[in-house]
């Protein structure tokens, strides 16, 4: 059985700057908001109701 790093000898990993992680984020969501309207496009092509979501 392994045991645990002391932390107090272990180099801390650096923390990341908010605009960093959030910039790593965006691209992720924008390509999982993408595949969301791709597929909701094909289910109404597939229902036949195109037009009738765009004449509210």
């Amino acid at each position: 059985m392994t045991t645990l790093p002391d932390r107090r000898t272990i180099a801390a990993r650096p923390k990341r700057s908010a605009e960093t992680v959030e910039l790593e984020r965006l691209p992720k969501k924008a390509a999982r908001l993408k595949k969301n309207l791709a597929k909701r496009d094909a289910v109404l092509v597939a229902m036949g109701k195109t037009s009738a979501s765009w004449n509210c």
